[in-house]
């Protein structure tokens, strides 16, 4: 499926991501090679049945998640997915293929994340709290931290993928987060002379030490209110050095 945005010809593959997201989610040329090397490329016959596809990514993260990739073979994936063997070749060429289309999933599950981002501000630290807010939700939930726990551990043989997701998910959101920093600063409402700078800051003020305990497994996921506390301190602490008196 081919969308133009901003004169710029960009490419979805229908088979490789929830369905939900198609509508929301680009992923450019550059990408996809890096991020699905191993899928199995669609050819002629009969459509492959999506729900199956999509009971084996399930399947497949679950035993992933739990026991990581080298624990788990295809004939237990087909199993917990209710499938044959068969189906799930039919479907992946091998494990890594698999893998590749759950890191192409998580991918496009953070950048529509990002890419929710709110419009035009009425008021600059309500609009950052709740960007914040929920970045922080997104990435201290259970279910993402094992994903990039488990990306982790695989990084070392599939760089590929790491640099896929790197560029997808934080290093996307970054660049988005820049251009709004910019804009605040030119609409007067920021004084920041660096926007690419300034993003990285209030991004590490966002996560803290909560989101390193997190990842680490040394804490639970913290609750709706301990993260509306978090990010609220960091905007303020970020706002106090950015607001238009703050520079000399």
């Amino acid at each position: 499926m081919l969308f133009m945005q901003k004169g710029k010809v960009q490419l979805v593959r229908e088979d490789i991501m929830p369905r939900d997201l198609l509508t929301r989610v680009l992923l450019t040329r550059d990408l996809l090679p890096r991020v699905l090397p191993q899928d199995r490329a669609a050819g002629p016959g009969r459509p492959k049945d999506l729900a199956k596809r999509d009971a084996i990514l399930a399947a497949a993260r679950a035993l992933f998640f739990s026991r990581g990739v080298e624990g788990v073979g295809i004939e237990e994936i087909a199993r917990r997915a209710n499938v044959s063997k068969m189906t799930v070749y039919g479907h992946f060429r091998d494990k890594a293929a698999i893998l590749s289309a759950i890191v192409a999933a998580e991918a496009a599950r953070m950048t529509s994340v990002l890419d929710e981002m709110p419009g035009e501000p009425r008021n600059l630290e309500q609009r950052l709290v709740a960007v914040g807010t929920a970045l922080m939700t997104f990435l201290t939930s259970p279910e993402l931290l094992a994903f990039e726990r488990l990306l982790m551990s695989e990084a070392a043989r599939r760089p590929d993928l790491a640099s896929a997701m790197l560029e997808a998910g934080p290093r996307f959101g970054h660049r988005k987060l820049a251009e709004q920093l910019a804009a605040a600063t030119t609409r007067g409402d920021l004084a920041i002379r660096h926007p690419v700078v300034a993003a990285e800051q209030l991004t590490s003020l966002w996560k803290g030490f909560l989101y390193l305990e997190c990842q680490l497994g040394v804490r639970p996921s913290p609750t709706a209110e301990e993260i509306h506390r978090h990010v609220t301190e960091g905007v303020a602490m970020f706002l106090r050095s950015y607001r238009p008196s703050a520079l000399p």
